[in-house]
């Protein structure tokens, strides 16, 4: 089992979430005071309330993580408390040879590379159907529909995610303006320049990425400057490689050295990426006494390693 540790700083989902969950929070509290004024019973109260703003509302607190580590521990099951992001150091634990493949909720390990993914969406966690991703399947693929697909099975499966990831927004950002379209064209046209195998040039695929300005079919075109076109393509490749860099250098734990590292070698890795903790972490656990937040809500994941 792995848990999420600290906030990333390359993380922008976290604002989002704090405000849906307090959008979340003041909208069960209406309904709360109104089922009073109708005089239902408190008791009753709860099962009138719409589960799904109760999930958007639950925020995992720190009590509830060492709780189920401490269920952990006596039943000897093995557990990872991430310096940050869950999915990194699952990517980590697989590195070290320690999984064969994670189950989760989203295609995030697919872009840091995990080979084998088993995805279940928490309404299907209980009679354990799910979908799998499984990378060496790719190169069988005579003909793949999906145009992404194709550019994945031409120039690898995590590379060319990545810089989908970063073209059209995730959890370390996006590349503004550029949509689907315009990101699924870019790389289509950065792979006409590219060797079957390689991967692709994240300067190839800016240089051909449209943006908002794009010529629409029957739109008179707007007259662009060079000086514009540059300061676009900058601030796109700042955000691109920002998160190029947390998928593929982010500080995870080591298992085996027993510290603190980055998922893959870099000489001077970006702030977005964390900072190297040495030996510990987030949640104080075997001997750590250093402090955290109450809110640990970012998910975690499961390491599968026996199947």
């Amino acid at each position: 089992i792995v848990f999420d540790g600290a906030h990333l700083d390359g993380k922008q989902s976290d604002a989002s979430r704090a405000k849906s969950r307090a959008d979340a929070l003041t909208q069960l509290d209406e309904a709360y005071v109104a089922a009073v004024a109708e005089g239902v019973d408190e008791d009753d109260i709860t099962a009138k309330l719409d589960i799904k703003l109760l999930r958007a509302a639950n925020a995992i607190k720190k009590d509830l993580v060492h709780a189920v580590i401490t269920d952990l521990r006596e039943s000897g099951v093995r557990y990872v408390v991430a310096p940050y992001e869950a999915d990194a150091q699952m990517q980590q634990l697989f590195n070290e040879g320690l999984v064969v493949c994670c189950l989760t909720t989203d295609a995030d390990l697919i872009i840091y590379g995990m080979p084998l993914v088993l995805f279940c969406k928490s309404s299907t966690w209980i009679d354990g159907n799910c979908r799998y991703y499984e990378a060496s399947k790719l190169a069988r693929l005579a003909s793949p529909q999906s145009p992404l697909v194709r550019l994945a099975k031409a120039h690898g499966a995590a590379p060319t995610f990545r810089i989908w990831a970063a073209l059209v927004g995730c959890d370390y950002g996006t590349c503004n303006g550029i949509g689907k379209k315009g990101a699924l064209a870019a790389l289509e046209a950065a792979s006409a320049k590219a060797a079957t195998g390689t991967e692709l040039a994240l300067d190839d695929v800016l240089d051909a990425a449209p943006g908002p300005n794009a010529r629409a079919k029957g739109r008179r075109k707007k007259k662009k400057t060079t000086d514009g076109r540059d300061a676009k393509i900058c601030n796109w490749n700042t955000a691109a490689s920002m998160v190029l860099a947390c998928y593929k250098h982010q500080v995870v734990y080591d298992t085996k050295m027993k510290e603190s590292t980055h998922l893959s070698p870099h000489e001077s890795p970006p702030l977005c990426c964390g900072a190297l903790l040495g030996g510990t972490t987030i949640i104080p656990m075997h001997g750590d006494d250093n402090g955290s937040n109450d809110d640990n809500s970012g998910g975690g994941g499961v390491a599968v390693t026996d199947v």
